[in-house]
């Protein structure tokens, strides 16, 4: 597990990316992630208050630096689906040993589907469940 591309560093995706990045396998990262952190996201994000207005993907690679400085880590500041990044994201995804979509809308997922099935890539879902105020991860990979 080489080279990880995901899609997402919400209160989903950062997790999964937090998880994932402990995994001393885990050598190189590609994370697409256009939105910014708003304050409505504060109550069920791994990152803090003060962050509030800062760009998640920056927001993430900085919790990435923090916990493995070894970790190369590529940011794509965009919509997965943007036609004019592409190029760039199917680059990524070509080189990608394990893609993995923690994006909150069923267009891009398919989108990302898509794109790691024409690359060949490895790909995971995740689905995230919160009971009593516990959360839980499940990954399922994804059948070919």
């Amino acid at each position: 597990m080489a080279h990880v591309i995901q899609v997402g560093a919400g209160s989903g995706g950062m997790p999964v990316l937090d998880m994932i990045c402990r995994d001393p396998r885990a050598r190189r990262v590609t994370l697409i992630e256009p939105d910014v952190y708003k304050p409505h996201n504060v109550e069920r994000h791994l990152f803090p208050p003060s962050a509030v207005g800062g760009k998640k993907a920056e927001l993430a690679a900085r919790w990435l630096e923090e916990r493995r400085p070894d970790l190369k880590v590529n940011l794509l500041i965009c919509d997965l689906m943007d036609r004019s990044m592409q190029a760039r994201i199917g680059e990524a995804a070509a080189a990608a040993d394990l893609g993995i979509c923690a994006a909150d809308n069923e267009p891009a997922k398919y989108h990302f589907d898509a794109l790691m099935q024409r690359h060949g890539c490895k790909r995971v879902k995740f689905s995230v469940y919160v009971k009593e105020g516990r959360a839980s991860l499940k990954a399922t990979p994804v059948k070919e």
